[in-house]
């Protein structure tokens, strides 16, 4: 009945709330836009991809809560949440890695 809707609505601005106060988020954001300036766009370039990182993290974020919102989905999830976590976590191992390397054979030169 009425409850749902007040739960959804609930869980939405709290959602919402957790995206805009994560630091990583802003970290990200910042060099994103770091790296557009330094490659030739004006200040106006990169304050218009702000409504097209807004309406293409919505969509992402939008997607992952109506998948995650069923029951199957859940279960499947939390059958295969530590693999997952795994494979992600040695990826971005790697990435960082190969960021680390790439920075420390910059400053060598």
């Amino acid at each position: 009945g009425e409850e749902a809707p007040r739960r959804h609505a609930q869980a939405f601005r709290r959602g919402l709330l957790v995206n805009l106060t994560n630091p990583k988020s802003a970290m990200m954001w910042a060099a994103v836009a770091t790296f557009m300036i330094g490659a030739g766009l004006t200040p106006w370039q990169v304050m218009a991809f702000a409504p097209i990182g807004f309406a293409s993290a919505f969509a992402v974020y939008g997607s992952y809560a109506v998948l995650f919102s069923s029951a199957p989905a859940r279960r499947a999830y939390g059958r295969f949440a530590k693999v997952f976590e795994g494979v992600f976590a040695a990826a971005f191992g790697v990435l960082g890695g190969q960021l680390l390397v790439s920075g420390i054979r910059e400053a060598g030169r």
